[in-house]
């Protein structure tokens, strides 16, 4: 009966240190989850078909990304009804690369902090990219510009700035 209550006892305690090292690797994850680099995209479709791919920088944490990407979708959900978001994610980096690399055809709207990729028909792609280019430098965010590659340009005005 002693020999019962001492396996009992120890099974108590193998289980209980089972359990806290199962919480302690939980805890472990979550810090890792939480100190992990993440990069916000949103794709948006606005009338006219034109699409906007948002990269903004890297953030430390799921949470971080979420709002960086919610403060760029949010006031487009208010300020353009007929747009559509069609996406929101915190990216890695590998992930991250291959929608950039999938992007380089369009013109992209570079400025501090994040760029803009402007898919579509290109001569409207490539006017809305410039016209956010120029509202940005109007609003005092100095080095924006917009970057049009030569297979896209399409017009004299269309030329990387």
């Amino acid at each position: 009966m002693r020999e019962e209550r001492r396996q009992g006892e120890l099974l108590l305690k193998l289980a209980g240190v089972a359990l806290a090292l199962a919480g302690g690797v939980g805890i472990a994850a979550y810090l890792h989850a939480s100190n992990k680099l993440y990069y916000p995209i949103a794709r948006i479709l606005a009338p006219g078909g034109i699409t906007y791919t948002a990269f903004s920088a890297e953030t430390r944490g799921r949470a971080a990304c979420a709002e960086a990407n919610e403060r760029f979708v949010g006031p487009l959900r208010n300020d353009c009804p007929a747009c559509t978001v069609l996406f929101e994610r915190c990216e890695e980096h590998a992930e991250v690369m291959k929608l950039r690399v999938a992007a380089v055809a369009d013109p992209v709207v570079l400025s501090r902090g994040f760029s803009l990729a402007v898919a579509g028909p290109r001569e409207d792609a490539v006017a809305a990219c410039e016209a956010i280019t120029q509202d940005l430098l109007k609003r005092g965010v100095e080095g924006s510009r917009c970057l049009v590659t030569r297979s896209t340009a399409s017009s004299p005005s269309a030329r990387p700035r």
